[in-house]
C-alpha cells in the first residue's frame, strides 16, 4: 500500500472514531440530561440508515423515539419531518426487529400523531391497541412496558388511562434495566425513573 493510501486510511479511521465519540451513548446521555436535543438531532441526521448495521439502525430508532417526542413538545420546525422519518424507519425494521418492540413503537407513533392533531380519535385508539398488543407479545420487553406505561399515564381515565397501572409498567421496566445492568448512560432508564416519580406524585 502506498504512503498516500496509508494516509487516506488513517484519516478515514480518524473521522469514524471522532464520529463514534461524538455520538456515543455517553455523549448523547449527557446531552439528554442537559436538555440539549440538538445533539440528538445531529446524530440522527448523520446516520445513513440504509448503510449502517441492524444494531445501529435499532439504536438510531431508539433515539428517534425520544427525539420526536421532544421535538413535538418544543414545537420545533423539524417535528413533522422527524415524525415521518420515525414512521419510515419503523416500517423498514418491522421484518427484523422483535414484534413487541415494533408494536410498541407503532403505539408511540400513533400517540405522537394525536399530539400533532392528526386523526385524533383513530390514532388514540391505535396508541392503546398497539401498546396492549406489544405487552401481550412480550410482557418483559422494556420498550413495550415503557410505552404502555406512557399511554396509561397520559390518557384520561375516561379513555382508559390508569396511572397506577402505568406505575406498575414503569417499575417493572426499571427493574429489568437494573437486573441487566443497563442503567449507565441510558436515557431510556433515566426517562423511566422520571416517569416513576411523576406517577408517584400524581397518585399520592
Amino acid at each position: 500500500m502506498s504512503k498516500f493510501s496509508n494516509i487516506c486510511v488513517f484519516l478515514l479511521y480518524s473521522v469514524c472514531a471522532c464520529a463514534q465519540a461524538l455520538y456515543s451513548d455517553s455523549a448523547l446521555y449527557a446531552a439528554y440530561t442537559a436538555e440539549d436535543m440538538s445533539v440528538w438531532k445531529r446524530y440522527i441526521e448523520s446516520v445513513d440508515f440504509a448503510a449502517v448495521s441492524l444494531r445501529e439502525q435499532e439504536r438510531c430508532l431508539s433515539y428517534e423515539f425520544g427525539y420526536v417526542a421532544a421535538a413535538i413538545d418544543a414545537d420545533t420546525q423539524d417535528a413533522q419531518s422527524s415524525l415521518c422519518r420515525f414512521e419510515d424507519h419503523i416500517g423498514l425494521l418491522t421484518p427484523v426487529m422483535p414484534q413487541a418492540t415494533i408494536l410498541a413503537y407503532r403505539s408511540a407513533l400513533a400517540a405522537y400523531k394525536v399530539k400533532t392533531g392528526q386523526s385524533v380519535v383513530s390514532n388514540a385508539f391505535k396508541a392503546f391497541h398497539f401498546a396492549n398488543k406489544a405487552y401481550d407479545a412480550d410482557s418483559l420487553n422494556t420498550t413495550a412496558l415503557t410505552i404502555r406505561g406512557n399511554v396509561l399515564f397520559f390518557a384520561p381515565s375516561i379513555a382508559g388511562g390508569n396511572k397506577r397501572q402505568a406505575l406498575l409498567c414503569f417499575r417493572r421496566a426499571a427493574s429489568i434495566y437494573e437486573e441487566r445492568g443497563d442503567t449507565i448512560c441510558s436515557w431510556e432508564y433515566a426517562a423511566i425513573r422520571m416517569w416513576i416519580n411523576q406517577c408517584e406524585e400524581k397518585i399520592k
